[in-house]
Order: structure tokens, then sequence, then C-alpha cells
């Protein structure tokens, strides 16, 4: 049920440079009807790699890490209006359609953007509620917001209710190297505790306590997150794992 939503959207629509700092200045700037974003996720072994240091002109070398496995990005943006999972979002003034012929539905403002829920058909389909603010601006260096927020998802069983404090702190900035590059970049750290609970019949009630702690790298020309490191701990399962990703992207 876990699903982070903000690989592949220009969810910061400008971030400026103020004072040799780089500010997370308006989120108004969604990607344009029509658009595409196509690309490549790169998957590294996470042995031995950490998210270094916060900071303010750091240099984050991350050259060497080894690639395990390649996927491919293809997001398509378009108006809400037009797509058939509208009528469950009418607040939405983006639809992204990603894999799986799944439309994602957002909500961007000068000061924030919300993720309202997925789509698929009038069965499969889940609501993101109070809503999930996945950026707020402006938002500058060593300041940070929480949101709470809850999802449910519709379908099949089993079925999720979840519960969620996300803190976003804008901890860093400088420069990152990569396998495939080196950028500008300003770094957010995201913490997530949620509760998720699931179900099939009634009286067969599944807690999950999961924490996850995620930094992500984002490129300050284009706007686009190019790297992360994610930690996920799931405390009733005793399952823990780390994921390291790069994120190699084209707009057209």
């Amino acid at each position: 049920m876990k699903k982070i939503h903000f690989a592949f959207l220009c969810f910061v629509s400008c971030i400026i440079n103020v004072h040799a700092q780089y500010v997370f200045n308006s989120c108004n700037t969604r990607p344009v009807f029509g658009d595409s974003l196509t690309g490549i996720l790169y998957q590294y072994d996470s042995t031995g790699v950490t998210p270094e240091n916060a900071g303010t002109n750091i240099i984050w070398n991350y050259s060497s890490i080894v690639n395990t496995y390649t996927y491919s990005i293809n997001n398509n943006y378009y108006d809400p209006a037009t797509t058939i999972g509208f009528y469950k979002f009418p607040n939405a003034n983006l639809a992204n359609l990603g894999a799986g012929m799944v439309y994602s539905y957002y909500d961007y403002s000068a000061d924030s953007v919300a993720f309202l829920g997925d789509y698929h058909d009038s069965v499969n389909f889940h609501s993101s509620w109070d809503p999930e603010v996945l950026m707020m601006c402006p938002l500058s260096f060593g300041n940070s917001y929480t949101d709470r927020f809850s999802r449910y998802n519709f379908g099949q069983c089993p079925y999720h209710h979840t519960y969620t404090k996300r803190k976003i702190t804008y901890d860093g900035n400088g420069t990152i190297n990569l396998p495939h590059n080196s950028y500008s970049t300003a770094r957010l750290k995201i913490v997530e505790r949620t509760l998720d609970t699931s179900f099939c019949q009634a009286n067969q009630l599944v807690l999950s306590h999961t924490l996850d702690s995620t930094y992500l790298w984002i490129d300050t020309q284009s706007n686009q997150q190019i790297f992360s490191v994610h930690y996920f701990i799931d405390t009733a399962n005793h399952y823990s794992n780390k994921i390291i990703r790069e994120y190699y992207i084209r707009i057209f």
C-alpha cells in the first residue's frame, strides 16, 4: 500500500538562488497538458551507501555506486477533466498517466502541491484525504513543515486504510556526483510514520507500523528529483530495507 508520490513531477515550480542559497519559491507551475516525461530509473547496490552530511555547499559523491537494476520511466500529463477518474477528484488540476494505465491526480496552487488519489477503474482506485501535501512553498534551507493525511483503497481485498504523519525538511544544498552526471542540487529529508490497517473480512484486522526516511536530491536547473536514499522499517513485521535510486529524466 505504501506509495511515495514525489517521483516524476515538476512538483517544485521554481527553485531560485537568493544570496547563494536555493529557495523552493513557488509551487504553481505544473507540467503543461500534453507534456511527457520519460527516462531511466537506476537502482543501485545499497551496501555502504549513506545519505552523508547535511548543510550548505556540500559535495555528495556517489559516482562509484554499482547498478543492480534498470527501469523505464514514462509519464504523460493531462487536463484531469478529460480523464476517466475526474469524477472522483473534481478538485484536481493535473492528471498524470503512469505505469499500468493508472491516473494520479494532483492539485497545484501557489503555496502547495497536493496528491488527491489514483484511479484505474471504478473498482480499483484509492483516495487521499486532508489532503496529502507533497510540497509547501516557499521553503528555504533549514526550514520544515509537517503534514498529516490518510488514504483508503477500494477494489479487491485486502483493503487498506492508512494514517500518516510526514515531516519534510530542506536540509542541504550543493553538488552531487552520480554515475551518469553531476548536478547542482537542493536536498529534502522526508520522514513518515504510518499506521496501516488492512482487512478482507470483519474481525480480521491487521495492523502495520512503518517508518520511512527518504533523502531526496532535486536538480536546481530542471526542478526534478535526481537521486534518493530511502530507508523503510516495518516494526510490526520486523522488516527493513534500503533503496538507492538515480532518476535520469527528460521532459518533452
